[in-house]
């Protein structure tokens, strides 16, 4: 996979990020869109959006923490009990 570098920070276009992350360029437009996603880079005005491998990558690790399972808690629990 081809990324761009600027000052020693890869770069990647709209098709490498949805492949990266096995997702549609729809899923990627909706998550702007929503503002659950980096916000893409412009190296010049006009140009293609571009994102920091870094940013995505962050993104990916903080989605995988939020996907965690917490532990139930311990004892029993009472249906219709007022306690």
């Amino acid at each position: 996979m081809k990324t761009d570098h600027l000052d020693g920070v890869s770069l990647l276009s709209r098709s490498e990020v949805c492949k990266r992350l096995g997702i549609s360029p729809w899923t990627l437009a909706r998550w702007l869109a929503q503002h659950t996603f980096p916000q893409p880079l412009y190296l010049t005005p006009g140009s293609p959006a571009r994102w920091r491998l870094r940013d995505i990558e962050a993104f990916v690790a903080k989605r995988q923490r939020a996907r965690r399972v917490k532990p139930a808690p311990r004892g029993r629990l009472r249906q219709g009990s007022s306690q």
